[in-house]
C-alpha cells in the first residue's frame, strides 16, 4: 500500500486527474454490480430488510463516490495551481457525507414504511397506520433537524448562538404563526390519543363534517365525504369538537317498531314470543347485549311492537344484510299468524 501512494504521489498532477477518473468510474461500476446482485439474492431468498437496505443505499453512495472522487481532483488542481481550497474542500466533504447519510437514511423511512404498511395488511394483521406514518414523519423531522446543525456547525455558524436567537424569537414567531402552532400541536394530540386512524368513518357534527379519513398531516386532515368530495380539516378543529368515530363501534343496533292491527291482539303474545326466539337464536345478533321484543303502546290504528337488538357485525353491507334478514323473519311470523301489518314503520338510519 505504501510503495502505491508512493507511486501515485510521484505522478504529474494530469496523471494523477486520470487515474482518479478512471478509479471512481471502476469503483462506482463495481457498487452497481455489487448492489444489484445483492438485491437479487435478497429479494429471491426472502430478506426484505436487507434487500431494502441494500435498495436504500444504492443512489445515495454512488453520488458521495463520484462526489468524492471530483473533490480529491479539485483538491489536487487547488494544490497544484495554489488556488487555497484545501479547507472549503474537507468542509464539503464532511457536508457531503452528511448529505448522503440523510439521504440513505429518508429512503430507508419511506421504504420501511412502505413495507411494513403493505406487509402487514396483506396478512390481513390490524395495523395502526396512523402511528406508522406519525412515527415515520417523526423520524424525518429528528434527521432533518440533526443533519442541518450538524452541516451549519461545519460551516462556521454557532450553534449556541442560533439557540439563543430562537428562544428569543420563538416568542415572537409564536404569536405569528400562532395556527400552525395550534395545527401542529392537534397532529400530535391525534398521533398521541388516536381518536381515530386513517380509514376510520367519523363525524364532527358541530362542524356538519363526515367521512372517511383518507390522510393525517402535520397541518390538516383529509376527510372523503360521502358524495367523494375531499375535506381538508385543520388539526386545530379537532381539539374543540366532538368527534364521533363509528368505525370503533362494538355493535350496531336495530331498533324498529312495527305496528298490526287492533283486531290482531289476540295472536300478539305468540307474535312476540316468537320474534323474541328468532332474535336470540340468530347468530349473528348479541345475546350478551340488550335484545328485547315488547309490545310498546297504541296507536289510533295499530299495535306496536318494538325490536330492540345488537348486531355483532359493525361494517355497512353485513349489517343491513342482518337487519333485512331479521325484518324479513318477523314479517313471516306476522303473516303465519293471519295478522296484518297496519303501519309503516319509521326508518331509522343507524350511524354509519
Amino acid at each position: 500500500m505504501d510503495s502505491i501512494i508512493t507511486i501515485f504521489s510521484s505522478l504529474a498532477w494530469y496523471y494523477k486527474v486520470l487515474l482518479l477518473f478512471i478509479g471512481t468510474a471502476l469503483m462506482n461500476y463495481f457498487v452497481n454490480v455489487s448492489i444489484s446482485k445483492l438485491h437479487k439474492f435478497y429479494s429471491e431468498h426472502d430478506h426484505p430488510i436487507k434487500d431494502i437496505l441494500a435498495i436504500s443505499i444504492k443512489p445515495p453512495l454512488h453520488f458521495f463516490i463520484i462526489a468524492l472522487g471530483l473533490s480529491i481532483i479539485i483538491h489536487i488542481i487547488s494544490f497544484k495551481f495554489n488556488l487555497g481550497l484545501t479547507r472549503k474542500i474537507i468542509s464539503s466533504r464532511v457536508i457531503l457525507g452528511i448529505i448522503c447519510i440523510v439521504w440513505f437514511l429518508m429512503r430507508l423511512i419511506d421504504k420501511m414504511e412502505y413495507h411494513l404498511s403493505h406487509n402487514i395488511r396483506s396478512k390481513d394483521v390490524k395495523i395502526d397506520k396512523t402511528s406508522l406514518g406519525a412515527a415515520a414523519k417523526i423520524a424525518r423531522i429528528i434527521i432533518f433537524v440533526i443533519a442541518t446543525l450538524i452541516c451549519m456547525e461545519y460551516l462556521g455558524f454557532s450553534i449556541s448562538g442560533i439557540l439563543a436567537f430562537g428562544g428569543v424569537s420563538g416568542v415572537i414567531m409564536g404569536f405569528a404563526s400562532k395556527d400552525i402552532l395550534a395545527n401542529f400541536l392537534g397532529a400530535a394530540t391525534i398521533y398521541l390519543d388516536r381518536p381515530f386512524k386513517v380509514g376510520d368513518w367519523v363525524n364532527l357534527r358541530e362542524k356538519s363534517i363526515e367521512g372517511h379519513i383518507e390522510k393525517i398531516g402535520l397541518r390538516c386532515t383529509v376527510i372523503r365525504s360521502l358524495d367523494k368530495r375531499p375535506v381538508y380539516v385543520p388539526n386545530s378543529v379537532f381539539s374543540l369538537v366532538a368527534i364521533e368515530n363509528a368505525s370503533q363501534m362494538s355493535h350496531r343496533p336495530i331498533h324498529e317498531t312495527i305496528g298490526i292491527r287492533h283486531e290482531d291482539f289476540a295472536v300478539l303474545e305468540d307474535i312476540l314470543h316468537e320474534i323474541q326466539s328468532m332474535i336470540s337464536n340468530n347468530p349473528n345478533i348479541d345475546s350478551k347485549q340488550t335484545c328485547s321484543v315488547n309490545f310498546t303502546g297504541f296507536t289510533p290504528t295499530s299495535l306496536n311492537i318494538t325490536i330492540m337488538c345488537f348486531t355483532k357485525c359493525v361494517d355497512y353491507t353485513s349489517y343491513f344484510a342482518v337487519k333485512e334478514n331479521i325484518l324479513t323473519k318477523a314479517t313471516g311470523i306476522i303473516i303465519k299468524h293471519d295478522a296484518k301489518i297496519s303501519q309503516i314503520p319509521n326508518i331509522q338510519m343507524p350511524l354509519k
